[in-house]
């Protein structure tokens, strides 16, 4: 009974990735059908991704593969740390290369107002995602540490 249910947390952590994937596929769409060269795709699928697992991490932690593994939750508190390091490092790189290089670099060559509103749209997409898992990444740290507190007290998790 324990391997089926362990499972079926891996299936739908599986379903929970392929759907962040959906989605950064989603608000990548407008991007790949208008700009010539967009070299930030990487970046978008990081954040997507990374947003809605931590987000999902914080209020399902339940039922998660997470749910009963203490020493993975700790691993998880520690790892958070150069995760977020590195989030804020790409978001400062991002906006560097927008402010050296212009919208240009990042969408090509397009109609004036096509560039202004794909460069926004490119830009809020990237910054929401990105600062949205900035905070979600520092909060999962104090619910994974919250959790295995309760968890060692005798509590229900």
């Amino acid at each position: 009974m324990e391997s089926a249910k362990g499972r079926l947390f891996i299936q739908i952590e599986l379903l929970w990735f392929l759907l962040s994937f959906l989605l950064g596929l989603a608000l990548a769409a407008p991007i790949y059908l208008n700009a010539a060269s967009f070299p930030f795709y990487p970046l978008l699928f990081t954040y997507v991704v990374l947003f809605v697992t931590f987000t999902r991490y914080i209020f399902l932690l339940k039922f998660t593969f997470l749910a009963k593994r203490q020493a993975w939750k700790v691993l998880f508190v520690f790892a958070m740390f150069p995760i977020l390091f590195f989030l804020g490092q790409e978001l400062n790189y991002f906006q560097t290369f927008i402010d050296e290089n212009g919208p240009e670099a990042v969408v090509g060559e397009l109609a004036l107002n096509k560039l202004n509103s794909l460069m926004q749209y490119s830009r809020n997409v990237i910054l929401l995602f990105g600062v949205g898992s900035m905070i979600s990444g520092f909060i999962l740290p104090f619910r994974l540490f919250f959790s295995v507190w309760r968890v060692h007290n005798g509590y229900q998790d």
